[in-house]
C-alpha cells in the first residue's frame, strides 16, 4: 500500500488510517496481523517520533521470550 491509499482529505498521509488499512488488507488475505512495539502511538510516524532506549530493550526482551516459548 502506498501513500496515495493512505491520504487524508488534505492529501497528507494519515498514519493511523494507513496502518488500519494495511492491517485490514492483511487480515482479508488470511494471515493474522498484530501490531506490537514500543513508543507512544500518538507520536507514531510523525516528525517528532522517538522511542526511549528502555522501551526498545523491554520490547526486545518480551518478543525474545515469546518467540523462545514457541509463540504461545
Amino acid at each position: 500500500m502506498n501513500a496515495a491509499h493512505c491520504a487524508g482529505a488534505a492529501g497528507n498521509v494519515v498514519p493511523d488510517e494507513c496502518v488500519i488499512a494495511i492491517n485490514s488488507r492483511c487480515v482479508a488475505l488470511g494471515p493474522p496481523a498484530l501490531n506490537y512495539g514500543p513508543g507512544d502511538p500518538v507520536l507514531a510516524h510523525t516528525a517528532g517520533e522517538y522511542v526511549p532506549v528502555g522501551q526498545l530493550r523491554a520490547c526486545e526482551e518480551r518478543l525474545t521470550e515469546w518467540l523462545t516459548r514457541g509463540g504461545g
